[in-house]
């Protein structure tokens, strides 16, 4: 014969609701921690390609050769 199995949702049964309570509310934190992190990740990498094309393309920052240190110019 197959030995007994524990079910996972009769173990969840078997705690208190106070447990499944602090459980729940430790995932929902975990959730949106990650989801606060992905979206920081997500502009950085937005606003890091947007200034990259904008250097590169549009010609906002003068080139190291011209005079030794990045600038910023907004008149070419």
């Amino acid at each position: 014969m197959a030995p007994d199995v524990e079910w996972a949702s009769e173990k969840v049964d078997d705690e208190p609701l106070s447990t499944r309570f602090v459980r729940w509310r430790h995932n929902q934190l975990l959730l949106t921690l990650f989801t606060i992190a992905a979206l920081l990740v997500a502009v950085a990498v937005i606003s890091g390609t947007v200034l990259y094309f904008q250097c590169k393309y549009i010609y906002l920052c003068l080139s190291l050769s011209k005079n030794g240190d990045w600038e910023v110019s907004f008149y070419g």
